[in-house]
């Protein structure tokens, strides 16, 4: 089901969350009443089915058999399809590449947004240490036992669980036994073959899964090439002692071409692109050793040691912002201030330039491309103690954890100038370097992020009804920035930073009925700046991401206290549940827009925001039918009043918000709806999705119209011709409906003035794919 409660297989401990019963939030499992003995959930462990288990923390879950019966291709398509309160902002028009908004926190791979979810993978903390980004590319969904999306800023889970952690249990041996092809094609290019295998000899299991990606991309001029493997080696012993050893790596090429004028489509069609290329190559592994070790009848280890190693390349080619200049009766290229560039080559070394010797004229370039690589090498130990206390009238259950992590980061970035090969209408707008670059644009910078943590959450059953969780996170987190760029400029950007933070939390819930459960509970977190926001933070030197960082002014950490009300009620066939939700941020960090392209400003403090709504939503089971429905309303406001810097707003720039102007880029009202039949082999499937208006970035003012709303259906169907092989298909946008899911003010004049004179249009969108098919077979062997 679609939105149901865990449903756990047999193996070790609780799965990858720490203490799910100090989260606030609303969907427990079963009751207590049967032994008394509560249940705390480890981040650490893995997935275990116990008698008595419940969770009064809001907690959405789905399993091998529902990711296999969505035919979904990633992560993110299968979270914006099925979760409740996900919304997904295309901006990159990459299946790889969206990014997500849960409760209106982001969870995205793109820098630049205010990130505000953590991620795990089989207790690997997953949000990539230079942004907090995630990189969808890395774990194959086919890998995946089971997703789970957990409300709250529950401190137990880290640093920047400000709305949620998303938490990921790949398979193993025991879970899946079998031998699997899947191959599958489908519209614009897209085919992707999967092969896994898995098996165990009771002792010893396996699993293997190696996965390629192809797809020519909608969009003009947007390919993508994507090839995923990973393994899980697990041990299981005696008395429940376990030890898995994950390894996983992926490569990608990501073409993802971005927002593009929103009167641009109707002159070239929805497949048109601003300019381009916008290409992320992505090249990650990492590795994980993970032990749950029984060491009495009430009290367990579980350890964690992992080590990641990525390496992201970017190309993007932008419009240029330098001017055709004169000095001293030479031709050449100056900034926004009217100063002269010193050009040099990409390794920082000065050059003298006579453009007309090398055949250039100023005038002609007119675009730039900016190229960065990030290479981040970062690791970790965790360990945590489980000790049950059955003694007494309350039995109890309590964790103590502690860890550090670490992270190297090396980022360097150039601005290289080009000519913008725009002069014909209906030309790609490509851009084409010359090898010379911008002395003043060059980064270097290594930074290192230091992390130590400790906690202690408990689980108390006051009344066979009635439990109470609390838990207390103490968090330290040091960020150390060296500019190594050549040049007077050459430490701008040194910094040393120390964060520290302690978070508690607390919650009750009551089974006031046989089947219906009565939640409440107050959570707080935080979030320390990272390296790539304290390194872009200067308003009056705005830089361009995920290139040019440009000074090192401090920002305060992010605090958010959120408070849940929730019941929940659930049969055999039906479940239900509706959940009142307050969110409030201190401090909060977002990105300022002060250049012409949407991705070019800087991040400031903006003090208070709110997210608060409310979401329901029901599964029912009548024989060969299934239903699923949910809907949530989010109001998301500013909560302190500051100025907007906005220079594309039509309005003119530097806007004033006021306290409860709503934040872009969120929708306020969404829903979903799904209906199965199954008829013996066959399955029939449609689903719905909702989505209502929101305010361009760049109007947090709300003086602007807002982008529409949009509903989609998709259709879906899979057959199982016998034991070994099965066919499916599926239809997204069955009506083909047009649709923008992003927007944003820039600046394209300066591009698009020569190709189509008196164009003006200040508004970026991020257009919706067409309708697509996919069809594939799925043989075992």
């Amino acid at each position: 089901m679609k939105y149901q409660s865990i449903t756990r297989g047999k193996s070790s401990k609780p799965v990858l969350s720490l203490l799910t019963l100090a989260i606030a939030g609303c969907i427990p499992v079963s009751a207590i009443a049967d032994d008394q003995k509560p249940e705390v959930i480890t981040v650490l462990g893995h997935a275990d089915e116990r008698d008595g288990q419940w969770y009064p923390g809001s907690h959405q879950h789905t399993n091998m058999a529902d990711i296999e019966r969505s035919l979904d291709t990633n992560l993110g398509q299968l979270l914006k399809s099925s979760f409740v309160s996900v919304s997904v902002n295309d901006v990159q028009n990459n299946p790889f590449q969206m990014d997500l908004q849960y409760r209106g926190f982001t969870l995205s791979p793109l820098l630049g947004l205010p990130q505000g979810m953590s991620v795990y993978v089989n207790g690997v903390r997953f949000n990539e240490p230079f942004g907090d980004t995630v990189n969808w590319d890395l774990i194959p969904l086919t890998a995946l036992r089971e997703v789970s999306l957990y409300s709250g800023s529950n401190p137990v889970f880290g640093q920047n669980t400000l709305g949620g952690a998303l938490v990921l249990d790949v398979k193993d041996g025991f879970s899946f036994q079998d031998n699997v092809l899947d191959v599958r094609g489908g519209s614009h290019g897209m085919w992707q073959g999967t092969v896994e295998s898995g098996g165990n000899s009771g002792e010893l299991g396996y699993y293997a899964v190696v996965s390629r990606y192809e797809e020519d991309g909608w969009r003009d001029f947007s390919p993508t090439e994507v090839t995923q493997f990973l393994t899980n080696l697990t041990w299981k012993g005696d008395e429940g002692n376990r030890w898995d050893l994950l390894a996983a790596a992926s490569r990608s090429d990501l073409i993802g071409n971005g927002a593009v004028p929103f009167d641009l489509m109707a002159l070239e069609g929805r497949s048109a692109v601003y300019t381009h290329p916008d290409q992320t190559e992505n090249d990650h592994w990492f590795a994980s050793l993970a032990g749950d070790i029984q060491l009495a009848s009430n009290l367990s280890l579980d350890l964690n040691l992992y080590y990641r190693d990525s390496e992201t390349n970017t190309l993007n080619g932008d419009d240029s912002d330098f001017e055709e200049c004169e000095v001293d009766g030479e031709e050449t290229l100056c900034d926004e201030d009217d100063e002269p560039v010193e050009f040099v080559d990409r390794y920082g070394k000065e050059l003298d330039v006579d453009l007309d010797e090398m055949g250039l004229e100023a005038d002609d370039l007119d675009g730039l491309n900016n190229t960065s690589q990030t290479k981040q090498k970062s690791g970790g130990v965790s360990a945590q103690l489980v000790l049950d206390l059955e003694r007494g009238s309350f039995p109890s259950q309590w964790v103590f954890g502690a860890g550090a992590s670490w992270a190297d980061i090396d980022f360097r970035s150039n601005t290289e100038f080009a000519e913008l090969m725009n002069e014909e209408v209906g030309s790609p707008r490509s851009t084409s370097g010359v090898g010379l670059y911008d002395e003043d644009s060059i980064v270097r910078l290594d930074s290192n992020r230091t992390q130590y943590y400790g906690f202690i959450a408990g689980s108390l059953a006051l009344r066979d009804n009635l439990q109470l969780t609390t838990a207390a996170r103490y968090d330290f987190t040091n960020i150390e920035m060296i500019d190594l760029a050549p040049g007077e400029d050459g430490t701008t950007l040194d910094g040393d930073h120390d964060f520290n933070h302690l978070s508690p939390s607390v919650g009750l819930t009551w089974q006031f009925m046989e089947q219906t459960s009565l939640n409440a509970s107050w959570a707080q977190s935080s979030r320390a700046p990272t390296p790539v926001e304290l390194s872009c933070a200067d308003p009056d030197a705005p830089c361009k991401l995920p290139n040019g960082f440009v000074s090192d002014p401090p920002l305060e950490q992010v605090v958010t206290d959120t408070w849940e009300l929730g019941i929940d009620h659930q049969t055999g066939t039906l479940q239900a549940g509706l959940t009142l939700f307050y969110a409030m941020n201190r401090d909060d960090i977002i990105f300022q827009q002060a250049g012409g392209l949407p991705s070019e400003g800087y991040f400031d403090n903006v003090g208070d925001t709110l997210r608060q709504g409310v979401e329901t939503y029901l599964s029912k089971q009548w024989q060969d039918w299934h239903l699923s429905v949910s809907y949530s309303y989010l109001d998301a406001t500013f909560q302190s009043p500051y100025i907007s810097f906005s220079p594309n707003n039509p309005l003119g720039g530097n806007r004033q918000v006021e306290k409860g102007d709503r934040i872009p880029g969120l929708p306020e009202h969404s829903a979903k709806a799904s209906l199965e039949w199954y008829w013996e082999d066959l399955l029939l499937g449609t689903d719905l999705l909702y989505q209502s208006g929101q305010y361009y970035r760049g109007d947090e003012a709300n003086e602007n119209e807002q982008l529409d709303g949009f509903t989609l259906v998709d259709l879906r169907a899979s057959y199982r011709i016998n034991e070994w092989v099965a066919v499916y298909a599926r239809v997204d946008n069955l009506f083909d409906t047009d649709y923008e899911t992003f927007g944003a003010y820039g600046e394209s004049d300066e591009v698009l003035e020569g190709v189509y004179p008196g164009f003006d249009d200040a508004r970026f969108v991020g257009p919706g794919a067409p309708r697509t098919f996919a069809a594939g077979v799925k043989v075992s062997f």
